[in-house]
């Protein structure tokens, strides 16, 4: 069986309040059974934001990796998000982090 682990680098009311309105969460790590993943999930208009705004400033825009989308960046969502990937084996091709030290996270599932 697979065992899903989710870290946030913080859990707060405020915390959760200020990442739904920026419309994106940076602070995300997943831990499937021994391997650790470093993730950036993203609401569909914080992306259109940040795409318009480089592409004005750079001419380009480069996606970060292991980039998730969900409806609010709300913990709900996202810890519903990467529970349904987990089952449908979406982290085998993302890249994985060498090492996650846990001790300076929150585990929020």
């Amino acid at each position: 069986m697979t065992k899903v682990e989710i870290f946030f680098s913080e859990d707060s009311e405020w915390t959760e309040f200020m990442f739904v309105q920026k419309g994106w969460r940076g602070d995300v790590c997943v831990k499937i059974n021994q391997d650790a993943y470093h993730v950036c999930v993203y609401t569909l208009l914080r992306l259109q934001q940040d795409f318009d705004h480089l592409m004005g400033e750079y001419g380009f825009y480069v996606p970060d990796h292991n980039l998730i989308f969900v409806k609010e960046t709300s913990k709900k969502e996202i810890i519903d998000t990467i529970n349904h990937l987990a089952k449908q084996k979406y982290f085998s091709n993302c890249k994985c982090l060498d090492t996650l030290d846990t001790n300076t996270l929150v585990k929020v599932q």
